[in-house]
């Protein structure tokens, strides 16, 4: 018996020192799925044919936009000649709407604009002829139906981010009476009575101020914080019907601040989590019936970049192979890829 407690001891505390030097708990863990490859789009199910996957890159003359859908039948390229990071592609796949600065004779405010992809029409619905260093807006995206955009706006003399809506047709240009220092990235949910934005919160192990996210009600007022771990969060939506809110969450733990991607489901009553997949994640779109998420991701940072669909359970990852000639493509000027 002694024999066996002096074996055991040291694997215990190596599984102590393991857990601390990764930096996650070990209850989130999870290899990764086995994976199904789908090389041919129509091996793909029928139900997914329509979904559009969308990705932007910076060029030296603009930003390259190509949308796809899953089938390949949908397959546009744009060259949108300015410089964007936050670029948003409406529900219909026909309009893209993003924030950019416009050079005046004294100042250069930002505006959102508003670009028809179909007849190359671009329309500026909002902002202030104030130039970007007072005030600025970013991170727009659409809501489900198309009529509205939701972003982000910044008021660099107090230092306050809040939130902003207007109609896509550039009518009703309002801020909402955010009652929070930082709300920023919103997202609308499907039905219009709720925002998730990026907050700051209190990490639960250290203690430390981190970015986290939080729920707001449809006129911008604080409801709840969701997460309580990691540094960061992105990707994050709520699901079709607002059955859940997907996100990713990043921890730079551990003693040698190895990084940790983690995907995640939160449910309606925001008090539970469960991990979905322990990969780096950009999530592209869902199913028709929100059971599945269509994803942009890699094993690790050795892998390269797919496009794969997995079951919001964690189950089911499929590969579809057939994209990853584009995304070699895509990437090839890009560092590290």
């Amino acid at each position: 018996m002694k024999r066996k407690i002096q074996t055991i001891i040291p694997i215990f505390f190596s599984l102590i020192i393991l857990s601390i030097i990764l930096g996650c708990d070990s209850f989130n863990s999870r290899g990764p799925s086995k994976i199904t490859e789908i090389n041919n789009p129509n091996d793909l199910a029928y139900d997914f044919h329509d979904i559009r996957v969308v990705f932007t890159k910076s060029v030296s003359n603009g930003t390259n936009l190509t949308i796809k859908s899953l089938d390949f039948q949908e397959d546009r390229t744009y060259l949108i000649e300015k410089h964007i990071n936050d670029l948003s592609i409406s529900p219909d796949g026909r309009f893209a709407v993003y924030s950019n600065r416009e050079q005046l004779e004294n100042v250069q405010p930002i505006y959102l604009w508003r670009l028809d992809l179909f007849n190359h029409v671009e329309d500026k619905i909002g902002g202030w002829n104030e130039d970007y260093s007072i005030i600025y807006i970013g991170n727009p995206s659409f809501s489900s139906d198309g009529k509205q955009i939701i972003f982000s706006v910044t008021w660099f003399s107090t230092g306050k981010i809040g939130v902003g809506l207007v109609n896509s047709d550039g009518s009703n240009f309002r801020i909402l009476d955010t009652d929070l220092p930082l709300a920023e990235g919103p997202k609308l949910s499907q039905n219009g009575s709720h925002i998730i934005v990026t907050c700051v919160g209190n990490e639960k192990t250290s203690g430390l101020m981190r970015f986290q996210l939080c729920i707001l009600d449809k006129d911008g007022k604080y409801i709840t914080t969701i997460t309580n771990s990691g540094d960061a969060h992105g990707s994050y939506f709520f699901s079709p019907e607002d059955e859940y809110i997907i996100y990713n969450e990043l921890n730079r733990g551990g003693i040698f601040k190895q990084r940790k991607d983690f995907l995640y489901i939160s449910f309606p009553d925001y008090e539970n989590r469960q991990l979905v997949l322990d990969w780096v994640v950009g999530v592209q779109a869902f199913s028709f019936d929100g059971q599945q998420i269509v994803f942009e991701g890699r094993p690790n940072k050795k892998s390269s970049w797919g496009i794969y669909i997995i079951n919001i359970d964690g189950t089911d990852l499929r590969h579809l192979t057939y994209f990853d000639e584009f995304l070699e493509d895509w990437y090839a000027d890009i560092k590290d890829y």
